[in-house]
């Protein structure tokens, strides 16, 4: 694992999409930026079904383990990336 890794590339070596749904959600955030909207990867895959919160979740504190100091999660409440609780 690189430390330049990035989010898609997290997302399909993990299993948890193909290249072309990376590449689907790569065109719609051109497509908003096109229109001034700015929307984070991780946020369009949720959108399009490609993966799941729990995917997304471990995704980015992959990505927060190989770039300590960032701030992956910026938008995000802090308490979304705390363990899940135990299932009863």
């Amino acid at each position: 694992m690189s430390n330049r890794e990035f989010f898609g590339e997290i997302a399909v070596r993990k299993g948890y999409c193909k290249r072309g749904e990376i590449r689907r959600a790569l065109c719609r955030q051109r497509s908003l930026r096109r229109h001034g909207r700015h929307m984070l990867i991780g946020m369009i895959m949720l959108e399009q079904g490609s993966i799941d919160n729990a995917q997304l979740i471990e995704i980015l504190r992959c990505i927060q383990m190989l770039r300590p100091g960032t701030a992956p999660t910026v938008g995000l409440d802090p308490d979304i990336l705390q363990p899940f609780p135990p299932l009863a």
